[in-house]
């Protein structure tokens, strides 16, 4: 079986484990599987055909180069839903919102965690609106709080209903 933690289109992952994945998605139509990866770019080659309608696909956009290079090539694939998770956000981003379902933002954790500058967040939370795309703050770096104004927490409309039980929006 495939191991817990891994990216299914890491080059190095072996090919009957990401068979045994894609099987185990195909056999789960009630779960939702949100795949986020830093290797979009092997994507294409690596999907099921047909794709299963319960897969939500994301990518990784730390900085401005990975959220251009990885944004456009998720776009480019047919999935649920595709999502973009800035975190950890390690500068300012500007991002092309067409096509994605969903944006998640955060800093890094750990003792030696770089800061995520508010302003930032606050950012792409003004971008979201701007593209009619749900945000969800995760956290800021560390131990830092986040602001009030950003205790943002929405989810993706599939349909008619909410893809989760519940949204907490402040």
């Amino acid at each position: 079986m495939f191991p817990s933690m891994c990216d299914i289109f890491d080059n190095q992952a072996a090919q009957q484990d990401r068979a045994d994945f894609w099987q185990l998605v195909r056999e789960t139509p009630h779960l939702d599987w949100l795949i986020l990866t830093k290797r979009i770019q092997n994507a294409r080659k690596m999907l099921p055909v047909p794709m299963a309608p319960n897969v939500w696909l994301g990518v990784t956009a730390e900085n401005q180069a990975e959220a251009d290079r990885r944004i456009s090539v998720l776009r480019s694939l047919t999935t649920m839903v595709r999502f973009v998770c800035v975190e950890p956000m390690l500068e300012p981003v500007q991002l092309k919102l067409e096509g994605i379902g969903w944006l998640i933002v955060g800093g890094e954790s750990g003792p030696h965690a770089r800061p995520l500058p508010a302003e930032w967040a606050r950012d792409v939370r003004d971008q979201c609106r701007a593209a009619k795309v749900p945000f969800f703050m995760k956290q800021m770096s560390g131990r830092t709080a986040i602001p009030t104004d950003l205790l943002i927490r929405e989810f993706p409309v599939i349909g008619n209903t909410l893809s989760q039980h519940f949204a907490l929006n402040a």
